[in-house]
């Protein structure tokens, strides 16, 4: 059964291994048994169902703003490309609060 909404606490990752281990742990390990944790697996999981889709109507990542301190630059670069996601998606509304 599909869930209406999964919110994802950004606050207090450290970097991207930290981001998708908190991704994984929301959507679940069974859904993300293949799931390549990097952007273009979360965009054919968001898009199209693959490895790692988290079988909602909505997904919300909450205190999205405290991924910008990350280091090198990571978290607005991963923002960035939640933004891109987030505009793209069809058949799921994905939020950054």
């Amino acid at each position: 059964m599909t869930a209406t909404a999964l919110t994802i606490d950004c606050h207090a990752i450290g970097d991207m291994d930290a981001f998708w281990e908190r991704y994984v742990q929301a959507v679940g390990p069974e859904n993300c048994v293949h799931f390549g944790r990097n952007l273009d697996a979360l965009w054919d999981a968001l898009s199209g169902g693959g490895p790692g889709w988290p079988d909602v109507e909505h997904l919300v990542f909450q205190h999205s703003n405290a991924l910008l301190e990350m280091p090198d630059g990571d978290g607005a670069f991963l923002l960035q490309r939640l933004g891109d996601m987030a505009s793209r998606l069809v058949h799921m509304k994905l939020e950054l609060a």
